[in-house]
């Protein structure tokens, strides 16, 4: 799977080894360009053993076909390119066919007042506020971050069909491997910046 993301309202491991560290600061192109080669660098080196585990297995026996299934994988992940690619508009497939979910049923109570403030009360301090790395998993992790933050798109509660979140619209390629998102014109933070592609592609740099 690759990422693909449009640097318009379009959005289409560590970057760092653990005894590494970006120092002050956090340089965007560096940290795709070196998780960009940590994957391919990766890949290689898998498809390097998997074609050693073909050369020193018996032809014909079950290890030699598991090897042969495993060298054509890497080499068509190896094909695809960069785990991350940033394209334009016209680089769109024409066939993509997008779907906002706008059809599907509101799974709240129609008669439930919306807005206004929702107060909830914890017995413990939570061992710490980041939404990954120690401590992150604990059992607040639903109230801090899982029942408040939005990711591309969700699921509808009554039928788990998908219904838009910070994306308005999605697509999926013609290989269905590839999918394609457009984000709200509005979507922000709770500070009011925008949100944009590239802050998806920030939070798979840091995870």
């Amino acid at each position: 799977m690759r990422w693909f993301f449009l640097f318009l309202p379009v959005f289409l491991f560590s970057c760092e080894s653990e005894n590494e560290s970006y120092g002050d600061g956090f340089d965007f192109d560096d940290a795709t360009s070196n998780l960009n080669n940590f994957v391919k660098n990766w890949n290689v080196n898998q498809l390097k053993e998997a074609n050693e585990e073909l050369a020193s297995a018996e032809p014909g026996s079950l290890a030699a076909k598991d090897a042969v299934k495993k060298v054509a994988r890497f080499e068509r992940r190896i094909a695809l390119g960069d785990y991350f690619s940033f394209k334009t508009p016209a680089d769109l497939p024409l066939s993509l066919q997008w779907k906002n979910g706008l059809d599907e049923p509101e799974d709240s109570d129609p008669a439930a007042k919306k807005g206004g403030a929702f107060r909830y009360f914890v017995s413990s301090f939570p061992p710490t506020l980041r939404p990954f790395g120690p401590s992150s998993n604990s059992g607040m992790r639903g109230e801090l971050y899982d029942d408040v933050q939005l990711g591309l798109v969700a699921l509808n509660r009554l039928n788990s069909s998908v219904v838009p979140a910070t994306a308005k619209e999605w697509a999926h390629g013609p290989n269905k491997r590839t999918w394609y998102f457009r984000l709200h014109e509005d979507a922000a933070y709770s500070d009011d910046v925008e949100v944009k592609a590239r802050d998806f592609v920030l939070s798979a740099c840091l995870r």
